[in-house]
């Protein structure tokens, strides 16, 4: 009795088990632009789509059609043109209307014979705003100065680091700069970077090194550490105010002036002594363009040394002044 049922199950089920291909052609590759990513374009840029589709059955007729928002909208994308595509790619191009952030989608579906169809991953292309091309034009070292060119669509930039290990930028805006308003005796880096809206064309130069050269910076005295204390020489010509101090420290230690020739020894608790020696220099009257002109020496200071006999380092009498820049 159960065989009886069983055959006319049999008869139904037959046409589904007639033999046909297993599974659908495949989209092996669907690109834009040689990439499967979403990409940016420009209002009429061209474009060029490309796919490579397997069929599982050779005899099949394998239909190609074209999907997505930018069917009969972007130029080339259109079921025509991509069914008479023999290389399997067609060149699309923006709209000549599409507005900036518009977004236009690409979709390939993929029919054989008798079998369901396959389609691809879909890629947007989003518009983006035109560039203009802009050359950055160079900057260029004057003696001890550097001159930012004025160049509309381009910044440039300062390069320096705090001695971290990390390097930073600093907008410079265009005109003839001092270079020791921004070396300590290195050579200066200077960056161009386009603006919103800019671009450099591939060849374009965007690194200045600029020399420096220590004739540049003030040289009014030498200081040299002793025990708990620093020596300063005056090899001016004429007389040089010093101002000195711990470089940690809010105030300056003390203050004296040198005249031509002469030295002068002081006493520090300060491991590292910052000395200051301008002519006319009075670092209570100084704004930061006079302090350009103004000499500054690191001296490292030995503190666990045996102390000097008495006399033998002197701090000056001259009063504490007010906060130096810096240390």
């Amino acid at each position: 009795m159960r065989r009886l049922l069983l055959l006319p199950a049999l008869a139904l089920a037959a046409p589904l088990l007639v033999a046909s291909p297993a599974s659908a052609a495949t989209v092996d590759t669907f690109t834009i632009a040689g990439t499967t990513d979403d990409i940016e374009a420009t209002v009429g840029t061209t474009l060029e789509v490309a796919w490579d589709v397997t069929a599982v059955d050779p005899a099949a007729t394998v239909a190609v059609t074209p999907e997505g928002n930018a069917v009969d909208v972007v130029d080339g994308w259109n079921a025509a043109a991509v069914a008479a595509a023999t290389d399997a790619s067609v060149d699309v191009t923006i709209p000549a209307d599409a507005e900036v952030g518009d977004e236009y989608t690409f979709q390939l579906v993929v029919a054989e014979d008798g079998v369901a169809p396959t389609v691809s991953d879909v890629i947007s292309v989003y518009v983006s705003e035109t560039l203009t091309v802009v050359t950055p034009a160079p900057v260029v070292a004057d003696d001890c100065s550097f001159v930012v060119p004025d160049v509309e669509g381009v910044s440039y930039e300062l390069v320096y680091d705090y001695g971290d290990g990390d390097w930073y930028t600093e907008p410079v805006d265009a005109g003839t700069y001092p270079s020791t308003y921004f070396s300590d005796g290195e050579d200066l880096v200077v960056e161009a970077y386009p603006l919103d809206g800019y671009e450099f064309p591939a060849d374009a130069v965007t690194e200045f090194v600029l020399p420096v050269s220590e004739d540049c910076f003030p040289y009014f005295v030498e200081a040299e550490a002793v025990c708990q204390g620093v020596v300063v020489t005056s090899v001016a010509d004429e007389a040089v105010d010093v101002y000195y101090g711990d470089i940690e420290a809010d105030d300056v230690e003390g203050q004296f002036t040198l005249e031509p020739g002469a030295s002068r020894t002081v006493s520090t608790e300060g491991e590292l002594v910052v000395v200051l020696a301008g002519v006319d220099f009075d670092i209570d009257e100084a704004d930061e363009d006079f302090l350009y002109d103004v000499q500054f020496v690191g001296v490292e200071v030995d503190q666990d040394c045996a102390a000097p006999a008495a006399g033998g380092v002197k701090r000056p009498t001259h009063p504490t002044v007010a906060p130096a820049a810096g240390i």
